[in-house]
C-alpha cells in the first residue's frame, strides 16, 4: 500500500481550502434568505398628509367690522399658503351664534382679503362641524397637503455582501423625494386634475400636420407611409 508522506498531505490540505472555501460561496450564493431581510422590499415613496389651521378673526359686537388689527393679522395668517401650491381656504362664519344676515356680512368682508391674495373661498366641507362658539368670532381654515420624502438614503443593506440579488435598500430614493420636492402642488400626488374640455380642431390639426407631406427645401415631397409588422 502506498503511504502519503506528511508534506504530501499538507500540500494536499492547501489545495482543499480553496475549494471549500469556493463550495461555501456557491451554497451561500443558492441561500433563498436575504443577508438583511429587514431591509429587502422596502418601496420608496412619499407620504401625502392633509393638514388643517385655523385662524380666529374677532369682530365687535353686532357689527360686521373686524376689531382693530385683526385683518392684519389675518393677512399674516395667510401670508405663508398660495392657492396655486394647492392650499384651501374654509370659513365657519358662525352663523348658528351670530345670526345668518350678521355672518353673511362678515363673510364679505373677510372675502376682501381673501380676494386680495388671490383665494377663492371654498365652501365647508360636507359633514364638518361648525365650532363657532363666540358671536363675536369668524374662524378662517386652510387646508393643504403636505408632502415627506422617504427616509433617505437608506444603505442598510450592503449590496457587496448579498449573493441573492435581492433589491438595494436605497433603490428609488433618488426618485421618490426629487418628486416629492419639485411637484407644485401636492394634492396631484393625492388625485389627478379635472383636464377640462379638449380642443378637438387643435388635436386634429395636429395630426393632419404630421401626417401631411412633408416638403423640403428644393421643393421635393416626401411622402410618409404609416405601415404594421404584418405589412411588407
Amino acid at each position: 500500500m502506498r503511504r502519503t508522506s506528511r508534506s504530501q498531505r499538507s500540500r494536499l490540505g492547501t489545495a482543499a481550502a480553496p475549494a471549500a472555501l469556493a463550495v461555501g460561496l456557491l451554497l451561500a450564493a443558492c441561500s433563498a434568505d436575504p443577508i438583511h431581510p429587514e431591509a429587502a422590499g422596502i418601496e420608496k415613496v412619499n407620504s401625502i398628509e392633509w393638514r388643517v389651521h385655523d385662524h380666529d378673526v374677532a369682530f365687535g359686537w353686532g357689527t360686521a367690522e373686524p376689531a382693530p388689527g385683526e385683518l392684519d393679522r389675518l393677512a399674516s395668517f395667510l401670508a405663508p399658503y398660495d392657492e396655486r401650491s394647492g392650499a384651501y381656504v374654509f370659513v365657519d362664519p358662525g352663523a348658528a351664534v351670530a345670526g345668518e344676515e350678521l355672518s353673511r356680512r362678515r363673510m364679505a368682508r373677510i372675502r376682501t382679503v381673501l380676494d386680495s391674495r388671490g383665494f377663492s373661498l371654498r365652501k365647508l366641507p360636507a359633514g364638518a362641524p361648525a365650532i363657532a362658539a363666540d358671536p363675536r368670532v369668524l374662524t378662517v381654515f386652510v387646508g393643504e397637503y403636505v408632502v415627506t420624502p422617504p427616509d433617505c438614503p437608506d444603505t442598510r443593506k450592503q449590496t457587496a455582501a448579498d449573493f441573492t440579488n435581492t433589491r438595494a435598500s436605497d433603490f428609488g430614493c433618488a426618485t421618490a423625494t426629487m418628486l416629492g420636492m419639485m411637484v407644485a402642488n401636492p394634492a396631484d400626488l393625492v388625485v389627478g386634475r379635472d383636464p377640462g374640455p379638449a380642443d378637438a380642431e387643435r388635436a386634429v390639426l395636429g395630426m393632419q400636420r404630421y401626417r401631411a407631406p412633408t416638403k423640403q427645401g428644393d421643393g421635393t415631397t416626401i411622402n410618409t407611409v404609416a405601415t404594421t409588422g404584418a405589412e411588407q
